[in-house]
């Protein structure tokens, strides 16, 4: 729809452009009904009738309507010999290109009413988005402010506020390309891990690398492949290094008939990560979008891959 309207004039055309291009299209029609009655013998009118659309649809009725007259006039000069025996067929003709004339002027303001129908729908969810981001950093800052007046439970409010930001973030990329419904899942893992980098390494030298392709992915599976990530990397940052060792968490994301997700990392392994709520949380995001979790030994350090069906 909005490729049809992008090749068409955007705004209301002067008489002359309207009227001038209309009788331009209406000779060129003209010249190849005359090669191929020329050919075939008969008088093919239909050749006139993408003409008559082509004006109604690019200007108004009345430029549609002249091209039917026009059409008319060179049909019935080409048929003048026989012209008692055609009346009725120019006629018909004549009413046909009336018909259509109007028609493709209905059909346009179809298509541009459809059309802003669907930018204010793209507004609003646009506007949506936004206000959700908004509320849920404003949840993760209020979780941020009660781990700070309840120290003991310090570590549990600042897990459950990065976890809302994971989905929070998620909406900054849904309002790059407006009106879509997809992320670019190469763009958001790579500014997810950065801020997990830079939140929880302190002064380590762990690098945190990511290898994702730039792939569109629908909403409501970013989210969830968004928190998995974030609960892996989180894990590896905190248990994967004691004692200020060095070392590298690798996240790597790709598709080939199926999503897979791989968090990897070379530290001490799997034995020094308590089993939790993050643990729990990959399976339940795992299982609501049909896919399957495997670990293994990185050699040194811990493998998670997560496989999901498109």
């Amino acid at each position: 729809m909005e490729k049809i309207l992008l090749l068409l004039p955007e705004r209301p055309q002067p008489p002359v452009i309207r009227y001038g291009t209309t009788i331009a299209v209406v000779l060129v029609s003209f010249g190849c009904e005359y090669a191929l009655a020329q050919l075939s013998g008969e008088v093919p009118l239909f050749i006139f009738f993408p003409a008559v659309f082509f004006a109604g649809l690019a200007f108004d009725r009345g430029s549609g309507i002249l091209a039917a007259l026009l059409a008319t006039a060179l049909a019935g000069w080409q048929m003048r010999d026989y012209l008692g025996f055609q009346s009725i067929s120019l006629g018909l003709f004549f009413l046909v290109g009336i018909g259509l004339a109007i028609a493709s002027e209905t059909f346009r303001k179809a298509l541009e009413k459809a059309w802003l129908a669907e930018q204010g729908k793209s507004l609003l969810l646009d506007e949506l988005s936004h206000r959700t981001k908004n509320n849920l950093t404003m949840v993760g800052s209020l979780l941020r402010l009660q781990s700070r007046r309840k120290p003991e439970l310090e570590r549990d409010f600042s897990d459950a506020a990065n976890r809302v930001q994971v989905m929070a973030d998620v909406h900054d990329f849904l309002r790059i390309k407006p009106g879509s419904h997809s992320v670019d899942m190469g763009r958001y893992l790579q500014e997810l891990c950065q801020k997990l980098g830079d939140t929880l390494r302190g002064v380590r030298p762990i690098a945190v690398t990511v290898d994702a392709t730039n792939h569109d992915v629908p909403a409501d599976v970013a989210v969830p492949i968004g928190i998995i990530v974030n609960e892996l990397v989180t894990n590896s940052l905190k248990y994967a290094f004691p004692h200020e060792q060095s070392g590298t968490i690798s996240v790597k994301f790709h598709q080939d008939g199926e999503y897979i997700v791989t968090v990897e990392d070379n530290g001490v392994g799997y034995n020094t990560a308590p089993q939790g709520l993050g643990t729990t949380l990959v399976q339940l995001m795992a299982n609501q979008l049909h896919g399957q979790v495997t670990t293994s030994d990185n050699n040194p350090g811990y493998r998670t891959i997560l496989r999901i069906k498109r």
